[in-house]
């Protein structure tokens, strides 16, 4: 009778090994896996808007910003929705990034809530870190010194494209790392939203271009 404990190298190792390799590729480990999924960087509108140029950054673009705006918060109204879309729209312009990526980023992290904070200590429509970025903001923005100024709408949004401008510039043009920088870690539910969100509005943008 064979002994349960002896390991007979010769007939355990093929038997051990055909098991192993099985499990291996069935069942890969994660590190092996995952990899990261390029929301932005593979969607037609995103790519379409882009090649715009600074055409993008015009009238039109506010009004559909503003419609959104006033779709996720009803009780927004009409008249600052429209002025958050210009913000939006102007600050796009100024730091060079989509206006309805900052749009999308906006709606995500405060529904256009300008009193918005967090437990973590994030504020307005952006959900700025005030106490992590408040003496770069200082610096960049001479009107911009304390949390009250940096509630301020106009000032808010500034704040968020021009911190979002500073990601995309560091990974070259990466949109879904820089949402991940900017959000503070990586979370596909989250830029899965402002992929929502975004292709909405630039969906609408480019269907009313489209028929001029």
């Amino acid at each position: 009778m064979l002994n349960p404990l002896k390991w007979t190298p010769l007939r355990g190792a093929p038997v051990f090994f055909v098991f192993f390799f099985s499990v291996l590729f069935l069942f890969p480990f994660p590190s092996f896996a995952s990899k990261t999924t390029d929301f932005f960087a593979k969607n037609f509108e995103f790519n379409v808007m882009r090649s715009l140029g600074d055409a993008k950054y015009n009238t039109r673009t506010s009004e559909v910003i503003a419609e959104f705006l006033k779709k996720r918060n009803p009780r927004l109204g009409e008249k600052k929705a429209r002025e958050y879309a210009k913000y939006i729209t102007d600050a796009g312009e100024e730091f060079g990034v989509d206006p309805f990526l900052v749009a999308s980023i906006l709606v995500k992290e405060s529904t256009a809530n300008w009193k918005a904070q967090s437990s973590r200590g994030a504020y307005g429509l952006m959900q700025i870190h005030w106490k992590a970025h408040k003496k770069s903001i200082r610096k960049a923005f001479g009107a911009i010194q304390t949390l009250e100024d940096l509630l301020e709408p106009q000032n808010n949004i500034r704040v968020g494209t021009y911190l979002f401008a500073n990601h995309i510039r560091h990974f070259e043009d990466d949109a879904d790392r820089a949402l991940d920088r900017y959000l503070g870690a990586p979370r596909t539910s989250y830029k899965k939203t402002i992929l929502d969100f975004y292709k909405s509005m630039s969906g609408r943008y480019l269907k009313r271009e489209r028929s001029l």
